[in-house]
């Protein structure tokens, strides 16, 4: 009886370090599954690269260029200037490797001492909102784990998603909607968690301005961009562009970011900040006024 009980009293110790949502045990060991988030609920995320290919059309009939002597070449050579300039724009929001960084410190503080995970499930969750200022389809892409394949930009770091809604990991998000995926188990998580010393993140945000069948807007867009591309056109220069501060609104929502570990022995699931303490945290200014009012 006195054995019963303080195996009881093992098992419930083990539970409340564990924080899991179940506990069982297997061969002598304590066995759990627990979700870890990994990045704030409501982060924004912005674009890796920005498309105006086929929009050539558009600007020549929206802004009375039909019939000018400006070529085609000409108007797509200023278009690929205001892409580089929305991408640089996109890098000072939210800075490279910040996003590495954070996950890879949940990561670290979830595993304080040995554990041998034994499968590792995704919960992914993200939203278009750029029709807050220029609604544009996004074309996205998720690279998460082992942090070496996932600066290489590996296919083996590539979430499988079994959605018919993702082709290779990749899927578009329409303006003013949302995508919700999940996935049991990613042996590539578990391999990387019982493995690397190192976890990663990355993620390919390709902005489709002339994709209308996605829902993409040429007036909204020619409603921001207009003096931009009037001026830029004669003179040649991208600094009536939208600015940084502008640009702020435009981005997706990060809605749900987590794994769902079952385990051996016993996992630390450590709070994650919120939007407005992620931005504090990672010093991001410019992010930190994207962030919903109240820092959620």
């Amino acid at each position: 009886m006195f054995r019963r009980l303080s195996f009881l009293v093992l098992v419930l110790l083990a539970w409340s370090f564990f924080g899991c949502d179940n506990l069982g045990v297997s061969n002598g060991n304590i066995v759990g599954k627990a979700t870890l988030p990994l990045l704030p609920i409501d982060l924004p995320i912005y674009p890796t690269d920005v498309t105006l290919d086929g929009l050539v059309g558009s600007v020549k009939d929206n802004l009375g260029l039909a019939g000018s002597l400006l070529s085609n070449n000409y108007i797509q050579g200023f278009l690929d200037e205001v892409e580089a300039k929305l991408k640089k724009a996109s890098i000072e929001i939210l800075q490279p490797g910040t996003l590495s960084g954070a996950v890879g410190d949940q990561v670290a503080e979830t595993f304080q001492t040995y554990v041998q995970v034994t499968r590792v499930g995704v919960n992914f969750a993200i939203a278009n909102d750029t029709n807050e200022w220029v609604s544009v389809p996004v074309e996205f892409k998720l690279y998460l784990g082992d942090g070496d394949l996932v600066d290489a930009w590996s296919e083996d770091a590539v979430i499988p998603f079994a959605d018919p809604q993702v082709n290779d990991g990749q899927f578009i998000v329409k303006p003013g909607e949302s995508i919700d995926l999940s996935i049991d188990n990613v042996q590539q998580l578990v391999d990387t968690l019982n493995n690397s010393k190192k976890f990663g993140i990355g993620y390919k945000a390709l902005y489709r301005m002339a994709d209308f069948e996605n829902g993409a807007d040429v007036v909204a867009f020619l409603e921001k961009f207009g003096v931009c591309l009037v001026e830029g056109l004669i003179a040649d220069d991208t600094s009536q562009c939208p600015s940084v501060e502008q640009m702020i609104g435009w981005h997706l929502t990060v809605k749900k970011f987590e794994l769902v570990i079952e385990a051996q022995s016993d996992l630390h699931i450590p709070e994650i900040p919120g939007c407005t303490q992620f931005a504090q945290e990672y010093k991001l200014d410019l992010l930190k006024q994207a962030c919903p009012t109240g820092g959620n």
